[in-house]
């Protein structure tokens, strides 16, 4: 495994404990909220009228939100963290050659640093 790839997984590694705190803090922020504000509720859309009752709460959808975000984003990252333990160059078919920053001269390919 190069250095790049142990780097690599060290980041994946550190982003993945991140979202799942996050998730903790924030489902736990929510829940606390939720206990103490119960009467907040979601507004009622225009195109409803005044004849049909609406009484959501604010709360659930927001959890709701926060929860697949988290988990759909930890799965995009545990996925490359899969493909890089298996020994797969993530970047082997991107398009392209990559961004030329102000003072490079040119990109390689046999080499990891930028001339």
């Amino acid at each position: 495994m190069s250095p790049r790839d142990a780097l690599g997984m060290r980041m994946l590694r550190a982003a993945l404990v991140a979202i799942g705190a996050f998730l903790v803090g924030a489902g736990g922020w929510i829940g606390w909220q939720a206990l103490r504000h119960p009467d907040v509720v979601l507004k009622r859309p225009r195109s409803l009228d005044g004849s049909v009752p609406f009484e959501h709460s604010f709360w659930s959808p927001l959890l709701w939100t926060v929860v697949v975000g988290s988990l759909l984003v930890g799965a995009v990252l545990w996925t490359a963290l899969r493909r890089i333990r298996r020994g797969e160059d993530l970047y082997a078919s991107r398009l392209g050659r990559g961004v030329r920053r102000r003072g490079e001269r040119r990109l390689t390919d046999d080499s990891d640093t930028l001339s």
